[in-house]
């Protein structure tokens, strides 16, 4: 984007927040403005700002299944309940956000897991309780040598 246009990005406070402040940084991009927010709550803060996005990225929180290979200690914090409490989260976030997407916006929906639970599955839930958004492109990432597994849906 050549720092070009606005970025707002939310996270909870937390490691993940700090680590994009510190990337943001060391790249020198200027045009991100950070706003620490929980999307789980009915009151966040991107709803008090009023407001409203063209595109948006929400990268959820996931079962990480995509990054097993490169993190085997992921799968053994996994229980029986684990995705259905996972997809119940991820559909949570994205109707939490749906709002702030403009008429006509794009939102790209992301995990770094290859469960399809999470990934065809939440999508088809969000389409089949929004009818007016369509899928207009998926991608799913195997594993492998040389990258994670991972999914993204352009929704619009």
């Amino acid at each position: 984007m050549s720092n070009q246009g606005k970025i707002i990005a939310a996270d909870v406070e937390g490691p993940r927040s700090d680590r994009l402040i510190q990337n943001l940084e060391r790249l020198g991009i200027g045009n991100t403005k950070i706003i620490r927010c929980d999307l789980r709550d009915e009151e966040n803060r991107l709803k008090d700002e009023k407001l409203l996005f063209d595109k948006i990225l929400l990268d959820v929180p996931c079962t990480n299944s995509g990054v097993f290979r490169r993190r085997p200690d992921a799968k053994w914090r996994l229980l029986p309940h684990s995705t259905a409490d996972m997809t119940k989260l991820q559909l949570h976030l994205i109707n939490s956000i749906l709002p702030l997407l403009k008429k006509g916006g794009h939102l790209v929906y992301s995990t770094c897991s290859i469960d399809a639970e999470e990934n065809t599955g939440v999508v088809s839930k969000l389409l089949e309780t929004h009818n007016y958004l369509k899928k207009l492109d998926e991608v799913q990432l195997l594993p492998s040598e040389n990258n994670d597994g991972a999914y993204a849906a352009l929704i619009g």
